[in-house]
């Protein structure tokens, strides 16, 4: 517990000391969770496994002439060990405070669309969320591989590799399958 609250304090002081127009915080935050995910169905399938997550979070207010704006960053990982380091985390935290003040309006224009990155993983969780599992069940002809051509551009590949180190663990199979394998 003193070592998460040491680590929060850190991270915040990272986050306050970018710029002196930070002058307000909500808080950074250190977790740990451990879970036990288990499947069984009424054919006699039963599987589970073991799980673990670890994250810290900081979230800062800054304040021009123009106004006030937040942001916040955060790290996740499997291990702790793994995790950015605290301080790290706090300054990503002030700097994307900071960049969002004073922001100017741009015309109305069409250019091409960046997603940043905890955004774009957000999208795509749901992209696969939506032409998989249950959804190919009520209507497969929506989630077709055609459908995802149009959505992904040709250069984006997907991997999901079980079998790696501190990788998300692959849901048990719910038939007599051979072990997992790295798929794209």
């Amino acid at each position: 517990m003193e070592q998460a609250i040491t680590l929060a304090q850190e991270c915040e002081a990272a986050a306050m000391g970018v710029d002196k127009r930070i002058n307000n915080s909500e808080g950074a935050s250190v977790s740990t969770h451990e879970s036990l995910f288990v499947y069984a169905n009424s054919l006699g399938f039963i599987g589970g496994y073991p799980t673990t997550r670890q994250g810290i979070s900081c979230a800062v207010v800054a304040e021009s002439d123009q106004g006030m704006q937040r942001d916040y960053w955060y790290a996740t990982a499997r291990a702790a060990a793994d995790l950015d380091n605290a301080a790290a985390v706090g300054r990503m935290a002030g700097e994307r405070t900071v960049r969002r003040l004073d922001a100017r309006k741009l015309k109305t224009m069409q250019v091409p669309v960046l997603f940043e990155a905890p955004l774009a993983s957000s999208l795509l969780g749901s992209f696969v969320g939506a032409v998989s599992g249950g959804s190919l069940y009520r209507n497969p002809r929506s989630c077709s591989t055609a459908w995802a051509r149009k959505f992904l551009p040709p250069s984006s590949t997907c991997r999901n590799c079980p079998t790696c180190p501190k990788a998300s663990p692959a849901a048990p199979s719910t038939t007599k399958a051979s072990p997992p394998k790295a798929a794209t």
